[in-house]
């Protein structure tokens, strides 16, 4: 059996066979990438011919070729095509998989120990960890929609209950939505300093609340694990607890008291739930981001600093064109994969807003993928006034939220909405 062949003469009958090899993987980026050698052990150098022939036709005219014009390039005297036999679609695509899989496990151990022999352990780290994706690809496959499949019945659709979803954690905009499902990628947008970091705590301990298991990854501001030093465990202690985080900071709260108490209640609650968070160190791939997330089993996932993240196709990070498009287009996959919401912050470059005061999503630093990936994003503005905040929806795949202005008090770690006075848009 010449598997190679088989999948050309699978992709040749319809238009949704090719769909499948496609969406499996087996798309032009891996017909064409130099470093992957799992090509030899499906197609033959004909075979292999066929099929960039035909990929490359459906890419630029969005149909299989016919056979008659097929045929023109490859002659039946020469390249014979199997009839419609003996290996299903499912067959060909499943024995493809698992060579490819196979080849690439192989390739990696050798990479593997070259890192280690050369003493490169961080670049070995990360091959480790490719790896680990490789090898549970199949467990996280595409999902076909089967319509007379009982799982994808009308009736329970119909009458369908929609679980409250995560949310932002103001009331004002919570209403207006059944929060972010499974597969979503939402981005915080805004200008440094902004408080964006604050909105996502608001967000992970509402959503927490709601009994969902959180992880929260904050790649710029420390853990705070010397208690010397506060960090971002010591600001969700004080939102958790609703005390003043500039006094506990400080170390200016009262030895005991009702505040300490409530500290005690706050961390007796997350010590038996799933709230996590993680301080990377050094450089934080998407692999690092899915190995913790397959440490911790989170529903939901905050990273706090998308433009720090490292891509590891580029070297470069989300700050720069080229890192900023992978980021966002693995983000988005890794939430659909993972079936969880992911949820992130990022810059805007205060040059490129050209003097606007509004959120804007053309500045945003490295481009403009993140936004065209994401279900939504939220401009997170602050008024030069340093303590009048605006959140804006600017942009959405379901409806658009409300635009809202208001403050922090810092003395409860509260979000207030000033409903009562009147909001003019233009002045932000």
């Amino acid at each position: 059996m010449n598997l190679g062949r088989e999948i050309v003469a699978h992709s040749l009958r319809s238009k949704a066979a090719l769909k499948r090899f496609l969406d499996a993987g087996f798309d032009m980026d891996w017909l064409t990438d130099e470093t992957d050698f799992s090509r030899a052990a499906i197609f033959s150098t004909n075979d292999l011919d066929a099929y960039k022939f035909i990929v490359r036709q459906f890419t630029a005219k969005r149909a299989v070729p016919t056979m008659d014009y097929f045929r023109h390039s490859f002659p039946a005297a020469t390249y014979r095509l199997p009839e419609a036999s003996g290996v299903s679609l499912d067959e060909a695509l499943e024995w493809a998989q698992e060579d490819r899989q196979r080849v690439q496990l192989e390739t990696t151990t050798s990479d593997l120990i070259d890192r280690v022999e050369e003493g490169q352990l961080t670049e070995a780290h990360d091959i480790i960890a490719r790896a680990a994706r490789i090898r549970e690809a199949r467990e996280f496959g595409d999902v076909h929609v089967v319509w007379d499949s009982p799982d994808w019945d009308i009736k329970p659709r119909i009458k369908r209950e929609i679980e409250q979803g995560v949310v932002t954690g103001i009331p004002e905009l919570d209403k207006s939505f059944m929060g972010w499902q499974s597969g979503d990628l939402v981005t915080y947008l805004g200008r440094p300093k902004a408080g964006k970091t604050s909105f996502l705590l608001l967000s992970a301990l509402a959503t927490y609340s709601l009994g969902y298991r959180v992880m929260f990854v904050s790649v710029e501001v420390p853990a705070g694990d010397d208690p010397t030093r506060p960090g971002i465990g010591d600001r969700l202690d004080a939102m958790k607890a609703g005390i003043s985080y500039t006094r506990y900071s400080w170390g200016n709260l009262n030895g005991g008291g009702a505040e300490a108490e409530k500290l005690e209640a706050m961390r007796a609650d997350l010590s038996a739930g799933d709230f996590h968070i993680i301080q990377p160190i050094g450089t934080y791939t998407i692999e690092k981001l899915e190995n913790d997330i397959e440490q911790w089993e989170p529903d939901v996932v905050y990273v706090d600093g998308f433009y720090l993240m490292t891509d590891t196709e580029s070297k470069k990070g989300g700050g720069s064109w080229e890192g900023h498009d992978n980021l966002a287009k693995d983000m988005k996959y890794l939430a659909m994969k993972r079936k969880l919401v992911l949820i992130t912050s990022t810059q805007v470059r205060g040059k490129q807003l050209n003097k606007k005061k509004e959120i804007d999503n053309d500045a945003m630093m490295g481009g403009t993928s993140l936004a065209m990936w994401s279900t939504m994003v939220l401009g997170v503005n602050i008024a030069e006034d340093r303590v009048t905040h605006t959140i804006s929806n600017t942009a959405s795949r379901m409806s658009y939220l409300p635009t809202l202005q208001g403050h922090w008090d810092w003395e409860d770690c509260t979000f207030h909405v000033e409903e009562d006075e009147a909001f003019e848009e233009a002045e932000f």
